[in-house]
């Protein structure tokens, strides 16, 4: 069931993806940019989204801009639907409450004593030379008792300018939708491992970061925040060409 936006300008209900999708289909109003994120601060025009390495000025509030891959929108009505059933049930009497929290305290610990389903390992050289081809590993173990299927990589595409890619082991297929890089991955039965490598060719001299996560489907299961620091050396090593499809 896709999530439902509610326009703060009209009040309409807006299904995700459904066309006109992100404007509002009543006013037109753009529900997806960084007015309406959870880590946007409107007094001072900035983003305050802990993974940036700073704190970003933010130009233009009524889009996201290229870069951005850390959209967490405030407009999702059924998290505002979740609070006032709480509320409700909060309400009725204290016997509800208690019987609440006994609910939520053995959920809670069956959570804990639940293992994952997944294992997602990610290894590199944060200090790199420009010009000179380095591999990022990803590693994906299948801990579960089912398969774990239509798996993608996502990368920010401004990612790609400042790291050239060459070829990957084994090679995947990839397209670009929106800002973001995808990369197909095979489907992994339970108790396998998949090993993924990117050879990539650092572009330019200086401090870099990106966020790449891990997708089935349309949901983001897991995430890591890759860093690299590049020295400038004349001098490429050669690696096999590869060019994204």
């Amino acid at each position: 069931m896709p999530r439902m936006y509610k326009c703060p300008n009209c009040g309409t209900l807006n299904a995700e993806g459904v066309p006109p999708f992100p404007l509002c289909s009543k006013c037109g109003t753009n529900l997806v940019c960084c007015r309406y994120c959870r880590f946007f601060n409107a007094k001072t025009l900035e983003c305050i989204h802990p993974l940036q390495l700073e704190i970003q000025a933010i130009t233009d509030p009524d889009t996201i801009p290229a870069s951005c891959d850390l959209f967490r929108s405030r407009l999702i009505v059924g998290e505002e639907r979740l609070h006032r059933r709480v509320a409700r049930t909060l309400g009725i009497s204290a016997i509800s409450v208690v019987i609440l929290l006994l609910l939520i305290w053995g959920l809670f610990f069956r959570k804990i004593k639940t293992p994952a389903a997944w294992e997602f390992n990610v290894t590199f050289p944060q200090q790199l030379i420009q010009g000179s081809y380095f591999v990022l590993n990803f590693q994906i173990n299948n801990t579960g008792t089912q398969p774990l299927t239509n798996l993608f990589l996502r990368f920010p595409y401004a990612f790609f300018n400042n790291f050239r890619i060459q070829s990957t082991i084994p090679m995947l297929n990839s397209q670009i939708r929106g800002d973001s890089f995808y990369f197909w991955l095979p489907d992994v039965l339970p108790g396998q491992t998949l090993t993924i490598q990117f050879y990539l060719i650092p572009e330019k001299e200086g401090s870099f970061s990106a966020l790449c996560e891990l997708l089935s489907g349309p949901k983001v299961i897991d995430g890591r925040l890759l860093r690299f620091r590049v020295a400038a050396q004349p001098g490429t090593i050669g690696a096999p060409s590869f060019t994204p499809r």
